[in-house]
C-alpha cells in the first residue's frame, strides 16, 4: 500500500511539473558530486603533507562540465586512513588553497584542536570538518571565477604520544551541488 501511495505522489508530481513548467521542468539537472582525495603525512616530530585535486579529473565532472550552470560547496570531512603510532594527539590543522600549490589564495584554514587521528579510522565517524559562512562563500566564489584545482596541506602539531617518526594519512571527502543542462 505505502508503495501504491508513494508511487502515485511521485507520478502527480511528475505530471504537474510538466503541466506547470511544460518541458523546462527537465532542461536542468541537479545532483550532489562527491571527490575524495588523500594526503599522507609523516616526519620525526610533527607530521605533515600535502595533495592537489582537480575537479576536471573526475569522471562525472568531466561529463556535466561542458553544460555546467553553478557548482556549490555543501560540506567535508576527514577519514583517518591510518595513524603512527595510534596514541598521536595534536592539533591538526588543514588548509585548502585555490589552484596547484600553496602560492594560490588560502580558502580555508580549519584546525581540530586536541585531536587523535587514529580515533577517525573507520569504521568509527568521519570528523566532519566544520566552516563558517565565509569560508563557504570564499570556496563558492573560487569555484564561480573558474577555478577547478585545489590544494590541500595537512599538519599535526604532536601534543603527546608520537613516537620517533609519526605519520598520519587522511582522506577529505567533500560534497559539491551541480546545476547543469540537460
Amino acid at each position: 500500500m505505502k508503495k501504491f501511495i508513494k508511487s502515485y505522489l511521485i507520478a502527480f508530481a511528475l505530471i504537474t511539473a510538466v503541466i506547470m513548467n511544460g518541458c523546462d521542468a527537465f532542461e536542468n539537472f541537479l545532483f550532489g558530486l562527491p571527490i575524495s582525495f588523500t594526503i599522507n603525512t609523516s616526519g620525526s616530530t610533527n607530521p605533515s603533507g600535502n595533495e592537489t585535486f582537480c575537479l576536471q579529473d573526475d569522471e562525472t565532472y568531466q561529463d556535466y562540465s561542458d553544460k555546467l550552470n553553478s557548482i556549490v560547496y555543501v560540506e567535508s570531512y576527514m577519514v583517518t586512513l591510518d595513524a603512527n603510532p595510534t596514541a598521536l594527539t595534536g592539533n591538526g590543522v588543514l588548509r585548502i588553497y585555490a589552484g596547484t600549490s600553496s602560492a594560490g589564495t588560502l580558502l580555508f584554514e580549519h584546525t581540530a584542536n586536541n585531536i587523535t587521528p587514529a580515533d577517525y579510522i573507520t569504521p568509527n565517524p568521519a570528523y566532519k570538518i566544520e566552516l563558517t559562512e565565509a569560508q563557504i562563500t570564499s570556496i563558492n566564489e573560487s569555484l564561480a571565477s573558474g577555478n577547478t584545482c585545489f590544494y590541500g596541506e595537512y599538519s599535526v602539531a604532536v601534543t603527546s604520544g608520537g613516537g620517533v617518526t609519526n605519520s598520519v594519512d587522511i582522506r577529505i571527502d567533500i560534497l559539491y551541488n551541480i546545476d547543469t543542462s540537460l
